[in-house]
């Protein structure tokens, strides 16, 4: 069920996101690609803070509402679509004409690769030990512990990439 929350929101939600950028365009209001992506990741980071909150809320009760974890897609999806174009604009120009098509693929391979390795990553760091009969709310420590420690990395990324568009700006100004 959880899994269709992403393309189901990408597919509504990138239509009205790019009804919005046309409309700022119109108004001489262009989002840099760097904005774009520090947007994707203020709601990515938003996306895992919800689904902590809902584990956390979980620890409590023992079950947790599937507001959090919906929620949370949701917002994890429209990440996607402030964050995809921009990658692949970059790879669209800095990449040769010539192999365009082939740099292109090697990002989605790429990017495929790595999201599935991080995946199974925070699979392992959210299971318990199998020998250990574990209560749910024990499950659910684990799940809100892993889920914590991705909130704060996507919040770094999101401070690292305001560094990066600061740095730009007075690069640009020079």
């Amino acid at each position: 069920m959880f899994q269709s929350i992403n393309p189901i929101i990408i597919l509504l939600a990138t239509p009205v996101i790019s009804m919005l950028w046309m409309r700022l365009a119109r108004k001489k209001m262009h989002l840099s690609s760097i904005l774009k992506f520090g947007i994707g990741f203020l709601l990515i980071t938003s996306g895992f803070t919800l689904i902590t909150l809902g584990a956390k809320f979980a620890t409590i009760s023992g079950k947790a509402s599937m507001f959090w974890i919906i929620t949370g897609m949701m917002l994890m999806g429209i990440a996607e679509i402030f964050i995809e174009p921009g990658a692949l604009a970059f790879v669209s120009r800095v990449a040769p004409r010539s192999s365009l098509s082939v740099m292109i693929g090697f990002y989605y391979l790429f990017t495929g690769a790595i999201a599935n390795y991080i995946a199974a990553q925070i699979a392992k760091l959210t299971t318990l030990n199998i020998s250990i009969k574990a209560s749910l709310i024990e499950y659910a420590h684990g799940y809100e512990s892993t889920y914590l420690k991705i909130s704060i990395l996507a919040l770094i990324l999101l401070f690292v990439i305001i560094l990066f568009r600061i740095i730009f700006r007075k690069l640009s100004l020079k």
